[in-house]
């Protein structure tokens, strides 16, 4: 057994960061970004201009849609940088601020799956939401800080600290004097022993979402069904992609005149699934 004694922050790449990794360099991948901001606006003006597609008058607005001034391609690519400064600016501060005398350890997102969480005392994770969603299914019942780095591009539902707000949660964590939110994940086990953890929503069915053919079996019923699969919610997923279906399916029964139905309300600690 390991003693808890580090806190541990988990980041994930900015996409300046991806793009790096996608094609070397910075330099060959503003390049590569400014011809395919080039490329979709040649492709739209094609697409607009399509009648008068021989015309002089058209062939000019194709030009000047492609010739992209280089300021232009800057600004693109400066948000870009923009994002990804601020982003690396709040993880050093946060790991400047959380100095308690523990060791700090960072975990990439790609490594959370592997990282042993059981040395740590508190995570802290540097967000978006999914990072935040991702995370919960690998540390047991750690408290989580989740922390939202840019509070300008990032809504943050999941995100209640910003950076400034970071030491004193953390510090509450420590003491044992906190206050948190539990939140019930969804288990899933496969024939092959697998087994599979969801913070929102598992979606039972093909990855192309074909229809397919199937028998639902629930409550010593069973019933043939056709359709792209099954979609099985958690609380905490219930506003997101279960709300969205109910949402379209009141919308074509009020069109239709028929009953919607009553609509599950779930809180995130809920012991219940929706399907």
């Amino acid at each position: 057994m390991y003693a808890p004694t580090g806190i541990a922050i988990v980041t994930a790449p900015t996409r300046l960061e991806g793009l790096r990794r996608r094609w070397g360099t910075l330099g060959q991948a503003k390049f590569l970004l400014g011809h395919a901001h080039a490329h979709e606006r040649a492709r739209r003006a094609d697409v607009r201009t399509a009648p008068a597609k021989h015309s002089s008058s058209a062939a000019t607005l194709q030009m000047a849609q492609i010739a992209m001034p280089q300021a232009q391609q800057l600004a693109e690519f400066g948000e870009y940088q923009s994002e990804a400064d601020i982003y690396l600016d709040v993880v050093n501060q946060l790991e400047e601020s959380l100095n308690f005398g523990l060791p700090i350890k960072r975990v990439e997102r790609s490594f959370v799956p592997n990282f042993e969480f059981g040395t740590c005392e508190v995570v802290v994770v540097v967000g978006q939401d999914g990072l935040v969603a991702n995370t919960a299914k690998y540390v047991g019942g750690l408290p989580i800080v989740a922390i939202n780095p840019d509070p300008q591009r990032i809504d943050g539902v999941l995100l209640p600290f910003h950076v400034n707000e970071a030491r004193s949660a953390v510090r509450r964590v420590l003491d044992r004097q906190f206050k948190s939110r539990r939140v019930t994940l969804a288990q899933a086990e496969l024939n092959d022993g697998q087994r599979l953890l969801a913070f929102n929503d598992f979606f039972v069915g093909t990855a192309s979402h074909v229809s397919a053919r199937y028998v639902l079996e629930a409550g010593g019923h069973s019933e043939p069904q056709s359709s792209s699969g099954v979609l099985v919610s958690t609380g905490a997923g219930s506003t997101g992609w279960l709300s969205s279906v109910f949402n379209m399916t009141a919308g074509v029964a009020n069109f239709l005149g028929a009953d919607t139905g009553e609509r599950p309300a779930l809180a995130w600690e809920d012991n219940r699934l929706v399907w």
